[in-house]
């Protein structure tokens, strides 16, 4: 299957859909673990996790699911079952066009949007 990804500032107007969140710590990404597998995280809005955020932006949808990008603090705990987890260390073990997103924006900080642009 093709994989596409549809790059957009306009999210959806709640978040009521389950959503990829690609969220970072510095250079680490959160991700959610099982014995064998690792994943990002897909849920409507990762702060019913718990986990705060420092910035937010909507990135588009990736096969017709919504994408989210946000940053955390350096000391900011993961939520149960997930960890920080460094993206070169992660290849093999999440859906490659996931990954190819977080390799996108690895090297960004994610920052909101400037008002009025």
């Amino acid at each position: 299957m093709k994989e596409s990804f549809v790059s957009s500032s306009e999210g959806p107007g709640e978040k009521a859909e389950s959503a990829y969140w690609f969220v970072f710590q510095e250079r680490k990404m959160l991700v959610l673990t099982d014995k064998s597998t690792s994943s990002v995280p897909r849920i409507a809005d990762i702060r019913i996790t718990g986990i705060k955020l420092i910035h937010e932006i909507y990135l588009g949808s990736l096969n017709g699911s919504h994408c989210y990008a946000a940053e955390v603090e350096v000391l900011s705990n993961p939520p149960k079952g997930m960890v920080f987890h460094g993206l070169r260390g992660l290849y093999g073990h999440v859906d490659e066009a996931l990954l190819g997103v977080a390799f996108v924006l690895h090297p960004l900080r994610v920052k909101e949007p400037t008002q009025g642009r």
